[in-house]
């Protein structure tokens, strides 16, 4: 399975109840929420930075994932999953 951003990892976390795994999964949800939240009068420099934030949350799961490889790996039909950001890869876990 591919993660392709922080917006798809947020979704799967979501979907398979698992948002609790580890601190930096709970910040990327909470941040994402955030974002979600943020309306078209708040200024597009606030919600890119947001973003980033989110995304700095993202690539701190994925650098961490390896660790919950046996939990995340239940989850998906396939016995990989890999985490990209922007077309490049930044993480692999694999049964």
């Amino acid at each position: 399975m591919n993660i392709n951003n922080p917006h798809e990892f947020y979704h799967f976390l979501i979907g398979n109840a698992i948002v609790g795994i580890c601190p930096e999964a709970q910040n990327l949800v909470s941040c994402m929420d955030i974002l979600a939240r943020m309306c078209a009068c708040d200024p597009p420099a606030a919600k890119q930075a947001r973003f980033n934030m989110c995304q700095q949350h993202y690539i701190a799961f994925a650098n961490r994932a390896q660790s919950f490889s046996s939990i995340l790996l239940s989850k998906v039909n396939e016995g990989r999953m890999s985490f990209y950001l922007n077309g490049q890869i930044i993480s692999n876990i694999s049964r």
